[in-house]
C-alpha cells in the first residue's frame, strides 16, 4: 500500500508540475496579448501627440506672428519671429537684441530728459531766489563780481551807481552808453566813503593795497598799486561825467570829485586822461580801453532802476515760466518713456508661451519612448511564450511516460479517488488498532482496580476485628481496676490512669474505624466508575469492530481490483480462528501488586505499565491499640 502511495505521489507531482508549466505557458499568453493591446494603444496615442505638436506649431507660429505685428517698442519683424517657432534659443536671442535695443533708446531718452530737466530745475531755482530777492529790493543792483572778496555789509558809505542821477536833459542813447562804460570798465560799483574818498574794495578792477592813510585831496582804492589813485586823483581837461551826471540829493556821500577826474565825451577813444568814458560806450582806464553798448541805462537813477527792476523781475516771471513749462514737458515726457517701458515689459509679457508646444513635444517624446519600450517588451513576452510552450511540451512527455509505467491515470481527480481510498483503509485499520489497544488499556486498569478495592476491603476487616478486639480487652482491666479499687490506694490510682488511657485508645480506634469506613465507600465509589469507564471502553471495542469490518470489506473490494497487481503483492488471507481479546499486550507487563510491609507502613499500588506509584493510605492505630493492650 505504501509503494502504491508513492507511485500515486509520484505521477501527482507530475501532474502538478505539467499544470505549473501549463499556468506559466498562459501566463505568458496573457502578456504577449496584453503587450500587444498596450503597443495599439501606445501607437495611436503617439499619432495623436503628433497631430498635437503640429497643431500647438502651427498655433504658436501665428500668435508670434501676431505679437510682434502689435508691438510698439520691440520692433520685430512678424515673419521672422514666426519662422522661429520651434528654434527657442534663436527666437530668444531675437527677442533678447529687440529688448536690449528698446531699452538702450529708452534709457537715453531718459537720461537726456533727465539731465535737461536737472539743469531746467536748477536754473528755476535761481531765478526764483533772485526774484525773491527782488521782491525785498526797493532797486535793481548790479552783479558783484566774482573777483570780489571783501564783504560791502555793514561798511560806512555807498556805490557809486546809488549816490548819482543822470542830469536832466541828457540823451537816452548818451545815459545807457555811459552807465554801460562805466559797468565795464569796473567804474560803476566804485565804493565812496562819507570822507570824499572812494574804495574799489578785494578783487575790483582798480587794484590793491593803498596807504594806511592818503594825503588831502587823494582817494583810497583799497588794495592795489595806487592805480586808482592815479587815474582818478588829477581832474580830466574838458568835459567830465560830472557834466552829464551828479550827485543824489538823498546821497550820504558825495561823488562830484570822483566825478571831476573821469574825463566825458562822445567816445573814449583819443581822450587823453588815465580815466575816460565815452557816451558811445567806449572807456578807458589807464592802458585798458573797451567798449560796451546797452539798451537803456538800469542802474543809475531811481527811475531807471525800479524801471529795471520791474522789467528784471517781468523777464523773471517770463522765465520761470517758461522754465515751468519745459519742466512740465520733460515730466511729461519721462511720464512717456516711462509709459513705454511699461508699454516695453506689457509685450514682453504679452509674448505668447511655448509651454502648450513644449508640452505638446514632451508628450510626443514621452509617447515614442512608451511605444519604443513596449515593443522591445513584447518581443521578449513573445520569446517568452516560445520558450514555455517548448517547456510545456517536454513537461506533457515526461507526464505520459511517468503514469504509463506506473499504470495510473493522469487525471488529478482519479488519482484524487485512488489516494482517498489508500488513506481511508490505512485510518481505518489504524483507528481499530488503536481502540483494541484503549479496550485493552481500560479492561486492565479495571481489573487492578477491582482488586485494589478488595484488598482495602480485606485490609478494613481486618482493622474492625483488631479494634473490636482490643475493645474487649479493654474491658477486663475495668473490671479488674472495679476490684482493685476497693483494697488499694496507690495503686487504685494507677489503675485508673490506666483506664483514661485505655479509653483514649477504645476512642482513637473508632474514629480509625469510622475512616476506614469512609476509605471503603469511596473507593467502592471508584470502583463503580471504573466499571463504568469499562462499559464505555467495551462500547468503542464494539465500533472500532465494526469500523474495522467496514474497512476490510473495501479493502477486499480494492484487492478484487487491479491493486495487488499494481503493487506486485499477493493478499494473505487471515485464518479463521478467533482473534485475540487484546493483540498488541506486552508480555513483560505486571498487574496491580498490593503489599503492606508491616503496621505504619505505606501501602503503595502501581499501576499496569505506568510505574506511577498509587498512596493508597496507612493503618497505624491497630499498632497503638495492641500496644496499649499488651501494656495492660
Amino acid at each position: 500500500m505504501s509503494s502504491r502511495a508513492a507511485q500515486v505521489r509520484e505521477v501527482r507531482a507530475g501532474v502538478l508540475a505539467y499544470d505549473v508549466v501549463v499556468e506559466r505557458r498562459a501566463a505568458a499568453e496573457e502578456d504577449r496579448d496584453r503587450a500587444r493591446d498596450e503597443l495599439a494603444s501606445a501607437q495611436m496615442a503617439h499619432d495623436r501627440a503628433e497631430r498635437l505638436r503640429n497643431e500647438r506649431i502651427r498655433d504658436l507660429a501665428a500668435a508670434l506672428g501676431e505679437w510682434a505685428a502689435g508691438c510698439s517698442q520691440l520692433r520685430l519683424d512678424p515673419g521672422e519671429i514666426a519662422d522661429l517657432a520651434e528654434r527657442f534659443e534663436a527666437a530668444d536671442e531675437l527677442v533678447a537684441v529687440a529688448r536690449t535695443a528698446a531699452e538702450v533708446r529708452l534709457a537715453g531718452g531718459e537720461q537726456h530728459l533727465a539731465g535737461l530737466r536737472e539743469g531746467l530745475v536748477a536754473e528755476r531755482a535761481e531765478l526764483a531766489r533772485e526774484r525773491e530777492r527782488l521782491d525785498g529790493q526797493s532797486a535793481l543792483e548790479p552783479p558783484a563780481p566774482h573777483t570780489r572778496t571783501a564783504a560791502r555789509f555793514g561798511r560806512p558809505g555807498i556805490p557809486l551807481w546809488r549816490a548819482v542821477a543822470f542830469r536832466p536833459g541828457i540823451d537816452p542813447a548818451a545815459q545807457a552808453g555811459v552807465e554801460a562804460a562805466l559797468e565795464a570798465a569796473g567804474l560803476l560799483d566804485l565804493w565812496l566813503l562819507p570822507d570824499d574818498r572812494f574804495d574799489t574794495g578785494d578783487g575790483d578792477a582798480l587794484g590793491a593795497v593803498a596807504p594806511s592813510r592818503p594825503a588831502p585831496g587823494h582817494f583810497e582804492t583799497g588794495d592795489g598799486d595806487g592805480l586808482g589813485m592815479v587815474a582818478l586823483s588829477r581832474p580830466a581837461p574838458g568835459q567830465s561825467l560830472a557834466h552829464v551826471l551828479s550827485t543824489e540829493v538823498d546821497s550820504p556821500v558825495q561823488a562830484d570829485t570822483v566825478l571831476a577826474g573821469i574825463a566825458y565825451g562822445p567816445t573814449a577813444i583819443g581822450v587823453d586822461h588815465p580815466a575816460a568814458v565815452g557816451a558811445d560806450g567806449t572807456w578807458r582806464l589807464g592802458p585798458a580801453a573797451g567798449r560796451w553798448a546797452k539798451p537803456e541805462p538800469t542802474y543809475i537813477g531811481a527811475t531807471a532802476r525800479e524801471r529795471a527792476r520791474r522789467r528784471r523781475v517781468a523777464e523773471l516771471d517770463d522765465r520761470l515760466s517758461e522754465l515751468s513749462g519745459r519742466i512740465a514737458e520733460c515730466d511729461h515726457l519721462l511720464a512717456d518713456l516711462a509709459g513705454d517701458r511699461d508699454t516695453l515689459a506689457a509685450e514682453l509679457r504679452r509674448r505668447p508661451g511655448r509651454k502648450p508646444y513644449a508640452d505638446a513635444v514632451q508628450g510626443l517624446d514621452a509617447a515614442a519612448r512608451k511605444v519604443a519600450l513596449l515593443d522591445d517588451l513584447l518581443r521578449t513576452y513573445e520569446q517568452r511564450l516560445r520558450e514555455r510552450e517548448n517547456e510545456a511540451g517536454r513537461s506533457l512527455r515526461r507526464l505520459a511516460e511517468l503514469a504509463a509505467g506506473h499504470a495510473l491515470p493522469t487525471s488529478a481527480a482519479a488519482l484524487d479517488d485512488l489516494e482517498e481510498a489508500l488513506r481511508t483503509a490505512e485510518a481505518t485499520g489504524t483507528v481499530w488498532h488503536d481502540r483494541r489497544g484503549d479496550a485493552r488499556v481500560a479492561r486492565e486498569r479495571a481489573e487492578h482496580a477491582a482488586e485494589t478495592a478488595r484488598e482495602y476491603e480485606e485490609l478494613a476487616v481486618r482493622a474492625v476485628e483488631r479494634a473490636e478486639e482490643a475493645a474487649a480487652a479493654a474491658i477486663m482491666p475495668a473490671e479488674k481496676l472495679a476490684a482493685v479499687e476497693s483494697t488499694a490506694g496507690v495503686e487504685h490510682l494507677r489503675v485508673l490512669e490506666q483506664l483514661r488511657e485505655t479509653q483514649t485508645a477504645h476512642q482513637t480506634c473508632r474514629r480509625l474505624i469510622k475512616a476506614i469506613n469512609d476509605d471503603v465507600a469511596r473507593l467502592n465509589a471508584r470502583l463503580g466508575r471504573l466499571w463504568g469507564e469499562v462499559g464505555t471502553a467495551e462500547e468503542k471495542h464494539a465500533a472500532a469492530g465494526r469500523a474495522l469490518d467496514a474497512a476490510s470489506d473495501r479493502f477486499r473490494r480494492l484487492v478484487a481490483g487491479h491493486l495487488p497487481a499494481d503493487a506486485w503483492a499477493t493478499p494473505e488471507h487471515p485464518p479463521d480462528s478467533e482473534t485475540p481479546a487484546v493483540p498488541g499486550a506486552a508480555a513483560g507487563e505486571t498487574p496491580a501488586v498490593l503489599g503492606a510491609s508491616g503496621a505504619g507502613t505505606p501501602v503503595v499500588l502501581r499501576a499496569s505499565g505506568a510505574g506511577t506509584p498509587v498512596v493508597l493510605g496507612a493503618v497505624q492505630g491497630a499498632a497503638a491499640v495492641q500496644g496499649a493492650v499488651s501494656g495492660g
